[in-house]
């Protein structure tokens, strides 16, 4: 079901986040980017299957756990910019909504109540605009550097707050109309 060419996309967003370390062949890059893909598609065809949003995040964090091992053991990346828990879930979180968007899945509403949003820049800004009491200090830092900890914070509040004070059903809903809005008027 998940296709190469979204965990691939994926890749493409997270990558100018990634420091890799001067010494790094091509070829290196390469193969740690294709074994990460190939787990990344496993991993969220089983998201794909998930009816419930405690399995689905019960997976979801398992699949972002292999990817810290296979960046780790790949042991590619600069020493003063670690892999962090927002990229992980940048990478997954972006295959996912490329699969919605690209095959049509957007009117599956049990997909679509339960995913995670791909969090970035333009996602904060929209949050602290449309909840600016909600902003915690601890989402200033960047979302590429954001541990688990923070990351999990910011999706159940996100949660919380479309479902409580937004006109959208869902916060994929929410992001993605968002989204669009705020890279528009950036450009």
């Amino acid at each position: 079901m998940i296709n190469r060419v979204f965990a691939d996309r994926a890749y493409l967003d997270l990558c100018r986040t990634l420091r890799y370390k001067i010494t790094i062949e091509d070829c290196e890059k390469s193969e740690f980017k294709n074994k990460s893909i190939d787990m990344i598609i496993e991993g969220c065809d089983n998201l794909y299957k998930k009816n419930v949003e405690e399995e689905y995040g019960d997976t979801h964090q398992k699949l972002c756990e292999k990817l810290f091992d296979i960046v780790n053991e790949a042991d590619i990346l600069d020493a003063d910019h670690e892999f962090s828990y927002g990229q992980a879930r940048k990478w997954v979180n972006m295959t996912m909504k490329y699969f919605v968007l690209m095959k049509n899945e957007g009117s599956n509403d049990r997909l679509l109540s339960i995913m995670h949003i791909p969090v970035d820049d333009y996602v904060k800004d929209v949050f602290k605009k449309s909840f600016p009491q909600d902003m915690e200090k601890e989402y200033d830092e960047s979302w590429s550097k954001w541990n688990k900890k923070t990351y999990l914070s910011f999706l159940e509040k996100l949660r919380r707050l479309v479902k409580e004070k937004s006109e959208y059903d869902t916060c994929f809903d929410w992001e993605y109309y968002n989204w669009i809005n705020m890279v528009s008027k950036s450009k």
